[in-house]
């Protein structure tokens, strides 16, 4: 199975108008090659989301979808890894609010 029909569902119902568009240019910056572009085009118009390199080589992301749905990434290799994780998460925390809850302990 391909990520966009991993994350298609939660996409479609959370950001139902532009989910198609959203997924398309993503799927073709990945065909080529352009890992950070595809996921930057699956970020929302209203994320806020941020990204750098630690000391030792490894990566830090964060997303914020909105003030109840903010996830990071911790320890990636690869800055694209790190957002997708860190969107992942903040995805699941809006759909599943005890997600955050349960990630916590």
């Amino acid at each position: 199975m391909d990520a966009a029909a991993l994350i298609r569902p939660a996409f479609r119902r959370l950001f139902p108008d532009p989910v198609n568009d959203m997924l398309s240019r993503a799927q073709g910056h990945a065909i080529a090659g352009a890992y950070e572009s595809a996921v930057l085009a699956l970020m929302p118009n209203s994320a806020t989301f941020t990204g750098g390199r630690m000391g030792d080589g490894s990566v830090i992301a964060q997303v914020v979808l909105d003030a109840d749905a903010a996830a990071h990434s911790r320890e990636a290799r690869w800055l694209a890894m790190a957002w997708l994780a860190a969107l992942l998460r903040a995805t699941a925390v809006l759909l599943e609010p005890n997600v955050r809850e349960r990630s916590a302990k």
